[in-house]
C-alpha cells in the first residue's frame, strides 16, 4: 500500500514498528478490502483497516488513544504485518515468524536485536525495561516518566493540548507495563508506589489539558490500584492505605487533589479503614465532602434511617436541603413537604420562592393531597406570579369556567412585557389579539413561535407581516451564517399562498439596496435567487 507511512506522527509510527517487530500482531485475517487483527500490549487491542485498491480509507481501534480519532500505534502495527505478509508473498518464501524465531541462534538473534534497536529508540527502552525490571525505587520510574514527557514536550518543555494527551496515554501504557511484573512477584508496597509516582508526575505538569489526558490517568491509578488491594494481606492493605493518605497530605497541585481524594475514598478498603475515611471526612467536612461521607456510609451498608439521621443533623443549611429533600422523597412525603415549606418560610428571592412552590406541587401531587396541591397552584400562579404555560393550564382545570375569566383578566393586568401577553394570548386562542401585540410590538423571534398557527389562521395578513419582518432581518444581516438563515425564511415564506412571488420580490430586495454584500449575493445564487 502507497504511502501509508504518511498517516501516522513520526513516533507512533515508531512504536508501532516497534509492536509488529516484537511479534505482538496477532490473529491477522486479510480479506482483500478489510484487514482484522488483534494487537497484543498492555491489553488485546482490535484493529480493522478498509482499503480500495493501495489506498487506506478507513482504520478503526479500540484503543484510548483510537478514540480521538487519531492513527494509533496499533494500527501501524498491522499495517507494517501486511507489507511483511506482502512482502514474502511477492518472493514465494512465505515462512511463519514464529517458526522462523525457532530457527535463529542466540547469536543471530542479538545482531538482528542490535541493528534494529540502534534506529529505535522504543525497543532501547524496551530492552533496558526488560532487563532492569522497573526497579523499587521513585527515582528511576521519575526518570523514565521525564523521558516520556521530554519526548512529548517543545523545547520550552510545554505540552499543548495535543502533545498533551499523547502524553498521558503514553503514561498510562508505562504504568500498565510496569506494574504487571510487580505484582507478579508479589512486591505490593512498591507497586502502590509506582503508582503514586506516576500519579504525581502527571498531575504536576503544567500544560493544557483540554483533551482530558488527566482523567485516563487518574481512571488507570485507580484500576491499578484495585488490582493491588486485591492481591494484599490486611497488613499490606493498612500500609498502602496510610501512604495514600500520606501522600495526598504532601500533594500541592492546582489540579488533582481532590481527584486523588476522591479516589481513595472509592476502593474497597477493609471496615477499620473505611472508618478512618468517615473520620477523615469528619475533620475535613465541607460541601464537597458532605455529599463524599453520606455515599460512603451507603457503601458501608448504612441504612437509609442512618444516612437521614446523619443530615439532619445540618438541617436547616443550603448544603443539606437537597440530599434530605431525595431522602424524604423516597421515604416520608411528609417530611419532605415539611421541609419545603421550612424553605419557603425562609427564603426571601422570588425565583427561588416559585422553584420551592414547583417542587411542593409535585410532592402534593405524588402525595395525593388535592386541597393543598389547589392552594399551592393559585399561590404560585396568581401571587407569585408565575405564568408559564404548564401552571397557568393546570389553574385553568381546577378553576370553575364561570369564574376563569376573571382570573384571566387578573393575569393580564399583571404582565409586564409583551412576549408575557402574546403567550396568554395563545393560551387562549385569542389570536387577533395575539397579532396585534405582535404588530404593536415587531419581534422576529416571537412571530416564528406562533407563525404556524397565524398562518393557518390569516393567510394574507401573516404574509404580509411576515414580509415586513423578515425585510428588517435582511438590513440588519451582515454575516454569511445569517445570509443563510434568511434565506431559509424565504423558503419558509414560499409556502404561504402567494409567497412565491413575494419571496422572491423580497430576494430582489436584497440584491438591489445592497449591492456592498458580495457573500448575501453568492447565497442567493445558490439558493436559486439570481440577480434579474
Amino acid at each position: 500500500m502507497a504511502n501509508w507511512r504518511d498517516l501516522f506522527k513520526p513516533w507512533i509510527l515508531e512504536r508501532g514498528q516497534a509492536y509488529f517487530e516484537c511479534g505482538q500482531v496477532t490473529e491477522l485475517e486479510d480479506d482483500g478490502d478489510l484487514v482484522r487483527a488483534e494487537v497484543s500490549g498492555s491489553q488485546a487491542y482490535h484493529v480493522e483497516i478498509r482499503r480500495s485498491g493501495k489506498r487506506v480509507e478507513r482504520m478503526s481501534c479500540d484503543c484510548p488513544y483510537a478514540d480521538k480519532d487519531e492513527n494509533c500505534k496499533h494500527m501501524a502495527a498491522v499495517l507494517f504485518a501486511l507489507e511483511d505478509r506482502s512482502a514474502q508473498l511477492r518472493t514465494g518464501c512465505r515462512l511463519e515468524w514464529q517458526v522462523a524465531l525457532k530457527r535463529l541462534s542466540e547469536e543471530q538473534m542479538r545482531t538482528l536485536l542490535r541493528s534494529m534497536a540502534e534506529e529505535n529508540g522504543s525497543l532501547q527502552d524496551c530492552i533496558v525495561r526488560l532487563v532492569a525490571g522497573p526497579g523499587t525505587e521513585p527515582s528511576q520510574w521519575q526518570d523514565d516518566l521525564e523521558q516520556i514527557i521530554f519526548d512529548h514536550s517543545d523545547y520550552r518543555g510545554w505540552l499543548d493540548y495535543d502533545r498533551a494527551y499523547h502524553c498521558m496515554m503514553d503514561i498510562v501504557e508505562y504504568l500498565e507495563e510496569s506494574l504487571i511484573p510487580l505484582l507478579i512477584e508479589g512486591k505490593l508496597l512498591d507497586a502502590a508506589k509506582l503508582v503514586m509516582t506516576v500519579y504525581g508526575t502527571a498531575f504536576s505538569q503544567d500544560m493544557d489539558d483540554s483533551d482530558g489526558g488527566l482523567a485516563n490517568v487518574s481512571a488507570a491509578s485507580r484500576e491499578s490500584l484495585k488490582k493491588i488491594l486485591y492481591l494484599s494481606e490486611p497488613q499490606q492493605e493498612r500500609k498502602i492505605f496510610y501512604m495514600l493518605h500520606e501522600f495526598l497530605e504532601g500533594s500541592d497541585w492546582d489540579y488533582g487533589s481532590d481527584d486523588l481524594e476522591e479516589l481513595i475514598l472509592s476502593l474497597n478498603w477493609s471496615e477499620e479503614l473505611q472508618q478512618k475515611n468517615l473520620q477523615y471526612l469528619d475533620d475535613n467536612l465541607d460541601s464537597w465532602r458532605m455529599e463524599r461521607r453520606a455515599e460512603l456510609m451507603e457503601r458501608m451498608g448504612a441504612s437509609s434511617s442512618e444516612i437521614i439521621a446523619w443530615w439532619e443533623q445540618f438541617r436547616g443549611s443550603d448544603d443539606a436541603y437537597r440530599p434530605l429533600l431525595r431522602l424524604y422523597e423516597e421515604h416520608d412525603l411528609s417530611k419532605a413537604i415539611d421541609l419545603v415549606r421550612e424553605e419557603q418560610q425562609k427564603e426571601k428571592i422570588d425565583w427561588r420562592l416559585k422553584e420551592h412552590s414547583k417542587t411542593l406541587l409535585r410532592l402534593l401531587e405524588k402525595a395525593g393531597d388535592q386541597a393543598e396541591y389547589e392552594k399551592e397552584l393559585r399561590h404560585l400562579v396568581l401571587e407569585r406570579k408565575c405564568q408559564e404555560r404548564e401552571y397557568v393550564s393546570q389553574l385553568k382545570t381546577i378553576t370553575p369556567p364561570e369564574q376563569w375569566s376573571a382570573i384571566f383578566e387578573s393575569l393580564m393586568a399583571d404582565t409586564k412585557r409583551p412576549s408575557d401577553r402574546m403567550a396568554l394570548y395563545h393560551f387562549e386562542g385569542m389570536l387577533d389579539e395575539l397579532f396585534a401585540e405582535l404588530c404593536r410590538q415587531p419581534s422576529f423571534s416571537s412571530f416564528q413561535c406562533y407563525a404556524a398557527e397565524l398562518r393557518e389562521w390569516d393567510p394574507p395578513r401573516t404574509r404580509t407581516y411576515f414580509v415586513e419582518i423578515l425585510k428588517q432581518e435582511m438590513d440588519a444581516a451582515n454575516q454569511r451564517k445569517q445570509y443563510r438563515h434568511i434565506i431559509g425564511y424565504l423558503s419558509d415564506l414560499s409556502a404561504y399562498p402567494g409567497g412565491q412571488k413575494a419571496a422572491k420580490e423580497l430576494a430582489e430586495y436584497w440584491h438591489v439596496y445592497h449591492r456592498n454584500r458580495p457573500a448575501m449575493k453568492d447565497e442567493l445564487r445558490q439558493a436559486g435567487y439570481p440577480q434579474k
